[in-house]
């Protein structure tokens, strides 16, 4: 894959420590590289319920908190030539109150958010139930590319 992907990572204070930043990247790149996307870049940012809370209060009109968000931009930056496709955001909190009550680790469901992100960011979404069934296939076909080092060679 082309190193011309940039994803960056923003961790609130509070989770810093408790986040494996290289692992979320290489999270991102993998699902770009699955889907051959070059010059993307995007960013992934792990914020809390209040501030997930906020957001979607704001832009979906729902006040409550919500694991993931996805914000669409498909901006062409001038300079660079590269699509800004966007911004997701995650709720540790939510991420861990569910990876406990699915019972794996954390990383596994920050991981399977993150994918879910940037799925919305490339155009899937969970409005009918077919969309729903396309896109969790497709989830977890990345999650087996991901977790499969044969298949996935963005080390």
């Amino acid at each position: 894959m082309s190193e011309s992907n940039i994803i960056h990572i923003t961790i609130t204070n509070e989770y810093r420590n408790l986040v494996n930043k290289t692992r979320l990247k290489k999270t991102v790149k993998s699902v770009l590289t699955y889907f051959k996307k070059n010059s993307f870049e995007l960013t992934v940012s792990i914020v809390n319920n209040k501030k997930i809370r906020e957001l979607n209060n704001k832009f979906r009109l729902n006040d409550s908190e919500t694991d993931v968000l996805s914000f669409s931009a498909n901006e062409i930056d001038p300079e660079t030539s590269r699509i800004y496709i966007g911004d997701i955001l995650v709720s540790y909190p939510l991420a861990k109150k569910q990876s406990e009550e699915m019972n794996h680790q954390i990383t596994e469901e920050l991981d399977l958010l993150t994918i879910h992100g940037v799925l919305h960011l490339l155009g899937y979404d969970h409005a009918s139930k077919d969309d729903e069934e396309q896109m969790f296939s497709v989830q977890s076909k990345l999650l087996q590319f991901i977790n499969n080092p044969s298949m996935n060679t963005t080390n």
